[in-house]
């Protein structure tokens, strides 16, 4: 995890729900919460030595591994390619998550230079051809349904 929480507050989503609460209930912190990348990095380098830098692939679990801004978000993939390097990790395999929104081509280039091997993206919907609840009023995120080839199975 590069960090917890989330900069969105996504009606659909629990995550920012679940700590506006727990803040509200509990006292204290911020929504979202970032690890450095020195941080990241002093982790990722010892697990990548006791593995003898074989078959490294870190999976990035976090809400939003992309930050709302893309420029931020490259200077953010660089710092860790740095801490990477200072530590003498080599080649990497990087798994993580973001917005549409916040994907720029030189940062998707910096992402594979760093080892990205997939990224998972969030569909949107436009609200006018997005389902509607009579709880939640309409959904501005939903999934995107894929039409399947006939004879295949759902």
């Amino acid at each position: 995890m590069g960090g917890r929480g989330c900069w969105g507050s996504c009606r659909f989503c629990s995550i920012t729900t679940y700590y506006r609460d727990a803040r509200a209930r509990a006292g204290g912190g911020r929504t979202m919460r970032l690890r450095s990348p020195e941080n990241l990095a002093a982790e990722m380098a010892l697990l990548w030595h006791a593995t003898g830098g074989m078959g490294a692939i870190f999976c990035f679990h976090d809400d939003n591994f992309l930050l709302p801004r893309p420029e931020d978000s490259l200077a953010r993939v660089r710092a860790l390619r740095s801490a990477l390097d200072d530590y003498g990790v080599g080649k990497i395999a990087l798994v993580g998550k973001g917005r549409p929104d916040c994907i720029t081509p030189e940062l998707l280039r910096e992402l594979a230079s760093l080892g990205l091997v997939r990224l998972y993206v969030a569909s949107r919907t436009p609200r006018s051809a997005a389902p509607t609840t009579s709880d939640a009023g309409p959904r501005s995120h939903a999934p995107t349904l894929l039409s399947r080839p006939a004879g295949r199975p759902t």
